[in-house]
């Protein structure tokens, strides 16, 4: 069965994916009875220590509706978890940003 951060590992690096960053190694910041950091991934990029915090953002018109929704279809796969709307909320950002220049 997959950990929370398994399962926030996989989120993390379908983000940095999308920004076209590859770390070096992913790490669990809260492993070992460690106090809450904040970051649930901690991606190693260029020697760097970069926390990601994971958040769901349920896109449907009632609340938890589009969620539950998705998880029902993704069965436990984690990675069958990005809707095509996660997709945009991902990507956009990159594409304004490239069209700003």
């Amino acid at each position: 069965m997959a950990t929370k951060f398994d399962i926030e590992k996989v989120r993390g690096a379908f983000l940095l994916e999308q920004l076209g960053i590859t770390p070096e190694d992913y790490h669990d910041p809260n492993r070992g009875g460690v106090q809450e950091s904040g970051a649930d991934v901690v991606a190693v990029i260029d020697g760097h220590r970069i926390g990601i915090q994971v958040t769901d953002i349920d896109t449907g018109a009632a609340r938890g509706k589009a969620r539950a929704a998705e998880k029902h279809l993704a069965r436990g796969d984690p990675e069958g978890w990005a809707d095509r709307e996660v997709i945009r909320v991902l990507t956009e950002p990159r594409q304004a940003q490239e069209k700003s220049r």
